[in-house]
């Protein structure tokens, strides 16, 4: 038990020291009456789109009381020849640069134009992981209160694109529990394939099941069916942090922040193997059932096995063993 609970303390150590954004899909954003909404600005939120065409232009909007802080940086994903421009608009906002013509500016509204310049070297992200070019960062006071708008285009070019807003890092527990699936959206949206970015996993999971024959004979029934599949996934997805790491790392210069993603790409597999130990043991007790499941809720916050690894290790908590009289259900409790 002290070895679960050793993974549970590394990961909130580790995840503690990660900058992160809350991911956002945007879509149909073009033009004011359409922007999307960011309810929040001070909470620290990641926006991943795309421009389409020269001219095309996507706005965003939000409310801010008059002295918080404004936090915004426009990035790319690595390899992506493209420089938009930013804009901030809104009351009292100092003006600065010349808006193109199609660009929608709100009523009485000051302007800030902001062209984006792409730095000689990609950073390091550690959240996802990956590789990106920051090509804008501003940070301000606003000095009135009202609704203010950012606005990202750029005139001939087009390409992906990230947005983000804000400063203060918070997950919701929703927020926190998808954030393996939002990461595969956010490779989709930097240029891979859904099959490039699941190929990790899906060989880790194909190796083991060609020894199926082998392991038909010691596999505690359901739940060892289950708990093993389990294991295998919250593997594979560890795999799936390694590919990325090594991807963003060819890109990049090194930084620290990379041992900090590697120790947290090696807690699903740490969890995975305990719990492939437990679908192989003869003998399936109650301190195996409630491990089991342990697991299972450790992996949502660990972002173990994308999401169905966690569901597959808590319901084979509950599955009968090879031996039905082991089973949680036959047990008085």
């Amino acid at each position: 038990m002290m070895k679960h609970a050793a993974i549970w303390f590394i990961a909130f150590c580790l995840m503690g020291t990660i900058q992160a954004h809350v991911p956002i899909i945007a879509s149909d954003n073009e033009g004011l009456d359409h922007a999307t909404v960011i309810k929040d600005p001070l909470k620290s939120w990641a926006v991943f789109d795309h421009l389409n065409a020269g001219g095309e232009v996507h706005y965003y909007t939000f409310y801010m009381e008059q002295g918080q802080k404004l936090h915004v940086s426009l990035f790319i994903p690595y390899e992506h020849n493209f420089t938009p421009t930013l804009a901030i608009m809104g009351p009292g906002i100092p003006s600065q640069g010349t808006p193109p013509d199609y660009l929608e500016i709100p009523q009485n509204a000051g302007i800030m134009v902001i062209q984006g310049e792409q730095p000689g070297q990609a950073v390091f992200e550690p959240f996802t992981p990956s590789a990106q070019y920051n090509l804008v960062q501003k940070d301000m006071n606003v000095t009135q209160s009202g609704t203010y708008y950012i606005a990202v285009y750029d005139p001939s070019s087009t390409g992906a694109y990230g947005l983000a807003i804000g400063y203060r890092e918070e997950f919701g527990l929703a927020e926190w529990i998808r954030v393996p699936l939002d990461v595969i959206s956010i490779h989709e949206w930097g240029g891979q394939s859904l099959g490039y970015i699941l190929a990790p996993m899906l060989v880790v999971v194909g190796i083991r099941f060609l020894f199926l024959v082998q392991l038909k004979n010691t596999l505690a029934g359901l739940f060892g069916w289950t708990g093993y599949t389990a294991g295998l996934l919250y593997i594979g997805s560890s795999a799936m942090i390694f590919m990325q790491i090594f991807i963003a790392l060819d890109q990049t210069a090194q930084t620290s922040e990379v041992f900090i993603t590697l120790l947290l790409g090696l807690l699903p597999t740490i969890a995975g193997i305990i719990m492939i130990k437990m679908a192989l043991e003869g003998k399936i007790v109650r301190k195996t059932r409630i491990t089991m499941a342990l697991l299972g809720i450790t992996g949502l916050f660990i972002w173990a096995g994308l999401i169905i690894g966690p569901v597959l290790a808590v319901l084979a908590s509950l599955l009968p063993s090879a031996n039905v009289k082991d089973s949680y259900l036959d047990q008085r409790i």
